[in-house]
């Protein structure tokens, strides 16, 4: 069905960043720009599950956002626009089969992917062509803008930029002079088809083609190499700048795979691992396909609080629950992280018997729900409190010693937006219970007068360590039963037969 493109007149008035850029396409030369609004997002930055040939969903981690105005092919040829002043610095392989997209560094650096088709050389899509240039650079390729007379390279030749004025192309009887400067809202390229594909025979396939799309790129840092430029590690989310409607989320935690049990269930012994699972949905959204929303999740954290305590971050055996997309400019911090820092963790599993799980994420917006999973599955509650995520695992049987004491907790999800709002879950609150009780404070007073007065840590394993009090002397045993026999308060010979007066009760262990 085709969809109806309305141009969003109003999108800088719901802007959620100040330096927000629109992101606009025309149909043509002669049509008027548009601004992409949310229901031209056909995928999110960040995880998605990728359709492939047999018909499987396969995790794949998505460096950018796709905009697709209407469906299969028929915006294939639309004209983009840039989304800000800048210089040409790359366009990857104009020459060549497969995927072709070019940069604009300005304040950021944009990346326009898909343009053209998978075919190498000479072609022709929508306004554009790839064209040939005249001595002194025969035989480089630039893109020229028909309708504009505008002739885009980056006017180099193998080495640093050189004069524009010597990249020229013959338009009839007409010498087009090459510029590598454009400015917010500039006719760059068309939106199409190109990707990276194979023949059976293993060579790259000219055919291969995606549904007409441009995939937005916002790089982190640039060499001029495709390889390091688009890797999932310095690509970074345009939804931090470009232009987008505010999101409502709606963040729940559960206790059970099927995400239907809402609350935290703990598994004892505190050895085991107690999984929680996050469900940060998009309000007022339904199904797979486009929203009116979008997507814009750059971390998602469970958090954990001890009675009246501070909440921070829950630490597992071997994560923090917390992922992060690294979608920002300012903090483009990847975790969890598997391999190296560049690659966040494959999808997320519940685990089922002995399986774990792992942590992760399950990404199931624009494909089949408005929303996406989180598993944090390694809440091991008997760690000992020295015990660092990821490292072998340290267990204590003493409840001075654990990571987390037995008592109330409070439990809470939170997920943070590319623009830095963020939406908590309702709390769920859970008694944990790993230990045996113990005595910790005994006080005594006969007649009004306190005689007594003693604390106990518990330390390792299960070792009662007395404490003095700072403001009641602690006394000997001896020294309480003197006190005692000075009120009238005799203790018979088997009881006193059990006090140690070998050493004050403020230097007695007890084990």
């Amino acid at each position: 069905m085709k969809k109806i493109i309305v141009p969003i007149m109003g999108m800088l008035l719901l802007c959620l960043d100040l330096t927000a850029q629109n992101v606009q396409y025309k149909v043509n030369h002669a049509g008027a720009a548009t601004t992409c609004p949310p229901e031209d997002v056909a995928s999110d930055f960040g995880p998605r599950m990728l359709p492939q040939k047999d018909g499987t969903l396969k995790y794949d981690w998505h460096g950018g956002v796709d905009y697709s105005p209407l469906t299969g092919n028929q915006d294939r040829g639309y004209t983009l626009l840039a989304m800000e002043n800048g210089t040409i610095s790359y366009i990857h392989n104009l020459a060549g089969i497969g995927f072709k997209y070019l940069r604009v560094d300005g304040v950021h650096h944009y990346g326009y992917g898909h343009i053209f088709t998978s075919k190498d050389g000479i072609q022709e899509l929508g306004d554009f062509k790839i064209v040939k240039l005249l001595a002194p650079h025969a035989g480089q390729l630039a893109i020229y803008n028909t309708q504009t007379q505008t002739l885009y390279h980056t006017c180099r030749d193998g080495g640093p930029v050189l004069s524009c004025s010597e990249f020229k192309y013959k338009d009839g009887t007409d010498t087009i002079t090459a510029t590598n400067q454009v400015v917010t809202g500039s006719e760059i390229g068309p939106m199409g088809t190109s990707i990276d594909g194979k023949l059976p025979n293993g060579n790259k396939n000219p055919d291969a083609a995606v549904e007409a799309h441009l995939h937005l790129y916002n790089f982190g840092t640039v060499n001029n190499n495709t390889a390091s430029d688009v890797a999932d590690g310095n690509t970074l989310n345009p939804l931090q700048f470009a232009t987008h409607t505010a999101t409502t989320y709606l963040v729940s935690i559960y206790k059970n795979s099927g995400f239907t049990q809402e609350g935290i269930g703990l598994v004892y012994p505190g050895t085991g691992s107690t999984k929680a699972g996050v469900r940060v949905r998009m309000a007022n959204q339904n199904g797979g396909g486009n929203y009116s929303a979008v997507m814009n999740i750059d971390k998602v954290k469970l958090y954990i609080s001890k009675g009246d305590e501070a909440y921070k971050v829950l630490e597992g055996l071997n994560y923090e629950s917390r992922v992060d997309y690294g979608g920002r400019t300012d903090a483009p911090d990847h975790y969890p992280a598997v391999n190296s820092a560049n690659v966040l963790t494959k999808t997320g599993e519940w685990g089922t018997g002995a399986a774990p799980g792992v942590n992760g994420i399950v990404p199931k917006a624009y494909r089949s729900q408005p929303e996406d999973d989180f598993c944090f599955t390694d809440f091991v509650t008997r760690l000992h409190k020295a015990h660092v995520p990821g490292s072998a695992a340290q267990y204590t049987s003493c409840p001075a010693e654990a990571k987390y004491p037995d008592g109330r907790y409070k439990l809470k999800a939170r997920v943070i937006s590319i623009n830095g709002d963020s939406t908590d879950s309702a709390v769920s609150p859970f008694l944990l219970d790993n230990y045996k009780p113990y005595i910790s404070q005994v006080s005594m007073s006969v007649k009004g007068k306190q005689c007594y007065d003693a604390g106990w840590e518990l330390k390792y394993d299960y070792c009662l360590v007395s404490v003095k009090n700072s403001e009641t002397q602690i006394l000997s045993d001896r020294a309480i039963l003197n006190k005692l026999s000075a009120v009238g308060f005799v203790l018979p010979d088997s009881i006193r037969e059990r006090f140690d007066f070998s050493k004050s009760q403020s230097e007695a262990t007890r084990c």
